[in-house]
């Protein structure tokens, strides 16, 4: 999905003199050449794609709150602009309301009282229907909302 669209605006932003969206769309372009170099026998799918993509968002957040505590406004702000264009690729993040209701219609099929035995069923069906969910936060809808 994103593979066809990298080479067209790593040129779009070389042309533009844009040179932060250079930067990511030549990151990403990297990831993905490293996944399907890296020998593992998986093929870079759309799915495969966009975990790699929400990676990079998490490591670009993880290194905006570090350059923050340390006070370099400076590098936390390329970090957030970085942020903000991967963040533009990926589908917007379910709310808790659409989590609770993806969790709901799973359990509609259950006829007995759901355990944490069901956490990993729960999990696998949330993620096939918002594959950019944070799987902590379905974790803890499902603990406190159905256990």
């Amino acid at each position: 999905m994103y593979r066809e669209v990298i080479d067209n605006q790593i040129a779009n932003a070389m042309k533009n003199g844009k040179h932060v969206h250079l930067t990511v769309w030549r990151a990403i372009k990297t990831e993905f050449v490293k996944f399907q170099t890296s020998g593992a026998g998986v093929e870079l799918t759309d799915d495969k794609e966009m975990q790699i993509i929400t990676k990079m968002v998490q490591q670009r957040k993880d290194s905006f709150e570090q350059y923050t505590q340390a006070g370099r406004h400076e590098l936390a702000s390329a970090e957030e602009a970085e942020m903000k264009i991967l963040m533009a690729l990926l589908p917007n993040e379910p709310t808790e309301e659409d989590i609770v209701g993806a969790i709901n219609n799973f359990l509609s099929n259950k006829a007995e009282k759901p355990t944490m035995k069901d956490m990993r069923d729960v999990m696998a069906f949330v993620k096939t229907k918002y594959p950019t969910v944070n799987g902590g936060l379905v974790s803890k809808i499902f603990r406190e909302n159905y256990i």
